[in-house]
């Protein structure tokens, strides 16, 4: 959010009319910075702990690379794709479709991760009992 107030706030004190290209540049590349760094930083982490849940694989540092890369290849194709799918099922069912479309996938993605969230719970209670 800080990174799109300061760009609209240096786009508004522009007396000239628009803003020098290298400022969009640096207002883009610092909204960039903003968002790509945490992903990076989450994404890791939870694979981490997602593979730690298991003690069988508890410290295993090539599981945690492959996890890891699991998790962001499957973000990565869906990055790739979702312009193709949005646009084409716009045309097809028009926004409201749309919308109703990603209340569904985001349905189906809570009852997919159900699992994992009991695997998170046992990890939790257990954790809380003294073991490891």
């Amino acid at each position: 959010a800080a990174g799109f107030l300061a760009w609209a706030v240096l786009c508004a004190a522009s007396v000239e009319g628009s803003p020098p290209v290298l400022l969009h540049v640096a207002a883009i590349t610092f909204i960039g910075f903003c968002i790509a760094g945490p992903d990076g930083i989450l994404g890791g982490g939870a694979s981490r702990a997602l593979v730690d849940y298991d003690p069988r694989h508890a410290g295993d540092r090539t599981l945690y690379a492959a996890v890891s890369g699991m998790v962001n290849g499957c973000g990565s194709i869906g990055a790739l794709l979702q312009g193709l799918v949005t646009s084409q099922l716009v045309a097809v069912v028009g926004w409201a479709g749309l919308f109703v479309a990603l209340a569904a996938a985001t349905l189906a993605t809570s009852v997919v991760l159900l699992p994992a969230v009991a695997v998170e719970r046992k990890a939790l209670r257990r954790e809380a009992k003294g073991g490891d």
